[in-house]
């Protein structure tokens, strides 16, 4: 006889409460009550016998109150319950980070599904790296804000999750900023606040603001919402301050009338807001940031993108963008989402870095998904007009490990190469070499990657992507991981993220000529060592 209504009670007493998660079993709704903390609500691929993997919920800081799991009902003899425990530390933590399916340099949970990168921003001398994540499964569900640290762009710390569902609904998407001015005034003299702002996904979906002092504990602001219900899926709020008109500014997404629109909204005390106007033609997960058109900060221009990474350039005076150009197409691969770029970088280091959802399965693993390595977006003039371009930040260089480094070389079919043998699990390739009409040949660990000089395009799968001419000579720069590949072309004007789980034996990289002949100014290839290990 299955066993109904079954209840877990226990005393919290260690850092880390485990549940058994089988990936693949059906999915039961578990309430999970922890101490003073309000209930989970939570939909669960609870283990009934050995389980795959086990999620840890961080409890120390209810340590000597109750904990009560319940569900409507378990299969006969299930163990799902009696297989919970506490410790103090995560089972599996020595495995975790080595797993064969984990990409070296590109961060994803330590288990768990991540999509959406949420809340970039620097704080308190640390890039927060904040997510869409189910920690209870493998798959999209149990949306909290996962998060992560960093002081170097490169190597993550993973901490406990910041935002956690309430009765206000699941956590969706959003983003975060120093209150540096406390206009909130959640902060205290000489403290700014670091707020979250994010969507509430209940009925109905609403905005929502948290607060931290430290970057690591998050209160939710006790007169939530800060942006009521508007219509339909009203959701993903980019929040910045505009200086300019000493102001903040809300841009969020808005289904209204059938219609995909962008909403802007301003603030100056980030609790109420008022809308300024609207434009269509995006869908979810906007951003807007300004960049200076050929580097020169006199001639900034403004940036506006969604989910597909698609995106216009123009003005904006704090209430209105208003473009110079029509929409543009954004990055020219594939599995690439939802991109957002880190508020509260300092001025000294003036560079806007974006960060995308790499969408990249790993089946076998108690972990799924992957972030895109950071990168720096420029702006530059072209004959089309002002466009993007996408450049690896240098932390990367930090990780690598040059084996070769050739200067002025010719390759032509048949040609012998001079880093001959050099095999890598994850690496950087780097190809500067005069325009031609000839066909490179590239096989990276049995991914072929094809430059079509006379077409002047790429080829990867079943992908063709033009590349633009760049001053009589092309640069190519390829990461490769374990999980994918993200290709940098056209001075930085084509990007193409490539998800791609490869064969663990294939480790060899070869670049050859197919037709007519290849003047390389610079070949430089380099081992990626793992950002996971000290």
């Amino acid at each position: 006889m299955p066993i109904r209504d079954p209840v877990l009670e226990l005393e919290a007493r260690a850092r880390f409460l485990h549940l058994p998660i089988k990936n693949g079993a059906p999915k039961r709704d578990v309430t999970l009550e922890i101490g003073d903390s309000p209930p989970q609500n939570l939909t669960i691929e609870l283990s009934d016998s050995e389980p795959d993997w086990w999620t840890s919920v961080d409890i120390s800081s209810q340590v000597g109150k109750t904990i009560r799991l319940t569900t409507s009902r378990l299969p006969a003899g299930s163990t799902a319950f009696s297989q919970v425990f506490q410790s103090n530390d995560v089972p599996g933590v020595v495995e975790a980070y080595g797993e064969a399916k984990r990409g070296l340099f590109h961060f994803s949970p330590r288990r768990g599904w991540l999509n959406d990168p949420n809340g970039l921003v620097y704080f308190q001398e640390e890039y927060h790296l904040f997510f869409q994540h189910n920690p209870y499964g493998w798959g999209w569900g149990n949306m909290h804000w996962g998060h992560a640290v960093s002081r170097d762009l490169v190597r993550w710390t993973e901490l406990p999750p910041a935002l956690l569902p309430d009765l206000q609904g699941t956590m969706y998407s959003g983003s975060a900023v120093v209150d540096v001015r406390n206009d909130s005034g959640l902060g205290v003299a000489g403290k700014p606040p670091l707020l979250l702002f994010y969507t509430a996904a209940g009925n109905p979906f609403t905005q929502g603001m948290a607060s931290s002092m430290d970057g690591r504990i998050f209160t939710k602001w006790p007169g939530n919402p800060v942006v009521p219900h508007i219509a339909g899926e009203n959701r993903d709020p980019k929040v910045f301050y505009h200086a300019q008109s000493h102001r903040w500014v809300m841009v969020l997404y808005v289904e209204e009338g059938g219609e995909h629109t962008l909403q802007f909204f301003n603030s100056q005390d980030l609790r109420s807001w008022t809308l300024t106007s609207k434009i269509s033609g995006f869908y979810e997960c906007p951003d807007l940031v300004a960049l200076p058109l050929d580097g020169e900060s006199d001639q900034m221009k403004w940036v506006l993108s969604a989910a597909n990474s698609d995106y216009m350039v123009g003005s904006f005076e704090g209430e209105r963008f208003t473009p110079d150009t029509p929409i543009i197409k954004g990055q020219s691969g594939r599995g690439f989402y939802a991109a957002q770029t880190f508020n509260g970088i300092p001025e000294s280091d003036n560079r806007v870095i974006q960060i995308g959802w790499f969408q990249t399965e790993t089946r076998g693993e108690p972990f799924n998904q992957a972030m895109s390595f950071p990168m720096e977006l420029g702006l530059i003039t072209t004959p089309s007009g002002p466009r993007l371009t996408w450049t690896p930040v240098r932390e990367l260089g930090q990780l690598e490990d040059v084996a070769h480094d050739v200067r002025a070389t010719t390759l032509r079919p048949g040609s012998v190469e001079p880093w001959a043998g050099f095999s890598a699990e994850a690496g950087r390739l780097t190809l500067e070499f005069l325009d031609t009409d000839s066909i490179l040949s590239l096989n990276l660990r049995g991914l072929a990657i094809i430059y079509d000089g006379a077409n002047r395009e790429i080829r990867i799968g079943n992908l063709n992507v033009a590349v633009p001419p760049s001053n009589g000579r092309q640069r190519l720069d390829i990461l490769v991981d374990r999980i994918g590949v993200e290709v940098f072309a056209g001075g930085g004007q084509v990007f193409i993220p490539y998800p791609q789980v490869f064969d663990h034996s294939r480790k060899d990289w070869k670049i050859g000529v197919e037709k007519g002949e290849f003047q390389f100014t610079s070949v430089r290839l380099a081992r990626i060592k793992s950002a996971w290990t000290p």
